[in-house]
């Protein structure tokens, strides 16, 4: 549904290099921004993904949204712009992998991703996501959404795309490729009022199966039980953050961080009050 090619230029100044990813949303090219005498990466949305006037304003709002934040662990998102019948966003260029190729290349070597790990991205999952509910719910957190670079840092994309969902083909598309299982039950049911929760619950599902190996689906085990040394506060945390019912879930991102990391806190802190009474027995 995407005719652009290699070698063409969109909006007079986006000179396309090479297709860098695919998806049932659209495609991402590298590109040449002219104007910024950059490489940039460029996200083409299907025409059929905004082929309604609501549809197409509910995007460009939530992309106008998210082109306003800055966050180090928030791709950052230049414009949001239209060419004939295309949507697309420039975004910055990014060097590394998405998770969702890195736990498969884990799968393939049969190695489990360390705790420590999985919690240090996540770490900083939770501190874009509690930056960017102070203006927006991202509604699609999934391994296809956390990019990892090569200088070690985990950043969330593609703010403002499931509100494409009214779409019956974004519906489908969403439904093969496995987001439901990251979508919390109330989002599921098209409920209103979907709130940040609905993002804390995606987040746990996407921890679960970091350490696990598996998406957590009907009745499961806790982590702890899953996997020894996982600790039972990361355990406890991620068995809250999944409950059926916002309600019974953390009221904040900052809070289900702050549970996840309370054993590493607690021991730091027995670690400071150590030190300190040592250095103050060799005074």
């Amino acid at each position: 549904g995407i005719a652009l090619k290699p070698g063409q230029t969109i909006a007079g100044r986006y000179e396309l290099h090479a297709q860098i990813g695919a998806g049932g949303m659209g495609a991402v090219f590298s590109a040449f921004d002219r104007n910024r005498d950059k490489d940039i990466a460029i996200k083409v949305l299907l025409p059929q993904m905004l082929s309604s006037p609501n549809a197409r304003e509910r995007f460009l709002r939530e992309a106008r949204v998210a082109s306003e934040m800055s966050h180090p662990n928030i791709a950052t998102v230049f414009d949001v712009q239209k060419d004939g019948a295309y949507c697309f966003l420039t975004m910055e260029l990014l060097n590394g992998q998405n998770l969702r190729t890195y736990l498969k290349n884990l799968k393939v070597l049969r190695k489990e991703m360390a705790v420590d790990d999985a919690l240090r991205i996540v770490d900083q999952v939770c501190q874009a996501l509690a930056y960017a509910h102070e203006k927006t719910v991202h509604r699609d957190i999934k391994p296809e959404n956390i990019w990892l670079t090569d200088d070690g840092k985990a950043k969330v994309m593609d703010f403002g795309i499931a509100l494409l969902t009214s779409s019956t083909h974004a519906l489908e598309t969403m439904m093969s490729a496995g987001t439901p299982y990251y979508m919390a039950p109330e989002q599921l049911a098209g409920l209103g009022g979907v709130d940040g929760r609905a993002d804390q619950y995606a987040v746990a599902v996407m921890l679960y199966e970091m350490l696990s190996g598996q998406v957590p689906t009907g009745r499961i085990d806790s982590l702890k039980k899953v996997r020894k040394d996982v600790p039972s506060a990361v355990s406890d945390a991620v068995d809250k953050a999944l409950s059926q019912k916002p309600a019974n879930r953390y009221t904040s991102m900052p809070e289900f961080r702050e549970a996840l990391f309370r054993s590493r806190l607690s021991a730091t802190a027995k670690n400071w009050k150590w030190l300190g009474a040592a250095a103050g027995g060799l005074t």
